[in-house]
């Protein structure tokens, strides 16, 4: 398959499982992508017979799996109250999105739910003139931020499997996806832990989502069971006097965490964690 000529499609669900209606508004701009149209476990029946050979199997399990990148970009606009267009893949993502219109600090905020509260989400898959849905989606989420690259969200879904179908992809529209900023000194104004400031070279953040698929009888559903985020920094040692990082390191010292990326009006991407190790 031609799978440079492939639109993918995204918009959260009203009824876990039963899909949604998207079109060209719904385009997803991505890099990076795969899809893994069967997943399965294959079950021998281990059939005992009076000659040599493979036993027949059966699949169980069957669902669909997807991976992609988008850049991590902020959404524009004339403050800070849009949602950026990756905003609906974070949610499928169990990140509770909240719009703070308050004139003088408008913000968008998304912030790890509850496995009670979860979201599931639909992709639509176009590559060539076949399409393959992922309903009842849901996703893991990590950051790829190095110094002079361009910033990446990473996500890995899995969704229900149906059918393949034949049909032309709708027209696709991107103007809501805004060209990122490299991480540099130019745009990338803070990086700090416990309150210092530190020359940065690479980080990776795991949003640690634990996300399952199960097919029992009368259920087939996709859930995320935990969240369990994790991280790596590589950054210019400060010096004991400026940051004790074997001791902190030592005693386990909860500390704070801040990333800010961006500097246009709109365009300000903030990471904030309260309790690191």
């Amino acid at each position: 398959m031609f799978v440079k000529s492939t639109l993918v499609l995204a918009g959260v669900e009203v009824i876990a499982g039963a899909g949604a209606v998207l079109d060209g508004t719904s385009a997803i701009e991505l890099s990076d992508v795969s899809i893994e149209p069967i997943k399965a476990d294959k079950k021998s029946r281990n059939i005992v017979k009076p000659y040599a050979g493979v036993s027949p199997s059966k699949q169980a399990n069957i669902h669909r799996t997807a991976k992609f990148k988008c850049d991590f970009a902020g959404a524009g606009g004339a403050d800070g109250s849009v949602v950026p267009a990756w905003g609906v893949l974070h949610r499928m993502c169990q990140m509770t999105q909240t719009v703070d219109a308050t004139v003088g600090a408008e913000k968008v905020t998304f912030v790890g739910n509850n496995p009670s509260s979860q979201v599931t989400g639909v992709l639509y898959y176009f590559i060539d003139a076949e399409l393959r849905k992922l309903t009842g989606a849901q996703a893991k989420l990590s950051l790829e931020f190095k110094a002079g690259e361009i910033p990446k969200w990473s996500y890995e879904f899995t969704g229900l499997w149906s059918p393949p179908l034949i049909g032309a992809p709708p027209v696709p529209v991107y103007s809501q996806w805004k060209d990122p900023d490299v991480v540099s000194d130019d745009y990338t104004p803070t990086f700090q832990l416990a309150g210092v400031d530190l020359v940065l070279d690479d980080l990776s953040i795991d949003f640690g989502q634990k996300v399952n698929f199960k097919n029992r009888p009368n259920q087939a559903v996709v859930k995320t069971s935990d969240r369990e985020t994790t991280g790596s920094a590589t950054f210019l040692y400060p010096g004991k006097a400026a940051l004790g990082v074997e001791a902190l390191s030592r005693d386990g010292t909860l500390i704070p965490f801040v990333l800010v990326h961006g500097t246009a009006t709109g365009r300000e991407l903030r990471i904030d964690a309260t309790h690191v190790q």
